[in-house]
């Protein structure tokens, strides 16, 4: 599934169409909500998407919060593996964005509390 809202201290975060090649002009949202007063990890076990300068094109982005106005965390493209990314409260949002050319296998990660 591409995107939604998860309510559940731990899961699994998967571009679209992984472990195959994630489709163009795909915009995904998830809104992660864990426990109160707990923060939120996310540590990848794969991580490869078109590298752009300032990851313009297709990237993979963390905020701090519940929507895109949310404090910005962090945003990934390319094929280095992220380190593990940690939000401050119980909420994180994260969006996946691609463009219209050069798909890749894109992202497996997983959270917890």
């Amino acid at each position: 599934t591409c995107g939604g809202e998860i309510t559940k201290n731990e899961g699994l975060l998967v571009s679209p169409n992984y472990p195959g090649e994630y489709p163009n002009q795909q915009t995904c949202v998830w809104r992660i909500t864990v426990e109160d007063g707990f923060i939120i990890s996310v540590t990848f076990d794969y991580f490869r998407m078109e590298h752009t300068p300032n990851c313009q094109s297709d990237y993979l982005e963390f905020r701090d919060g519940l929507n895109d106005t949310s404090p910005f965390l962090s945003r990934h493209c390319g094929n280095r593996i992220p380190g593990v990314v940690n939000s401050t409260t119980n909420h994180l949002y994260v969006k996946f964005v691609s463009d219209d050319s050069v798909n890749m296998f894109g992202f497996s990660a997983s959270f917890t509390k």
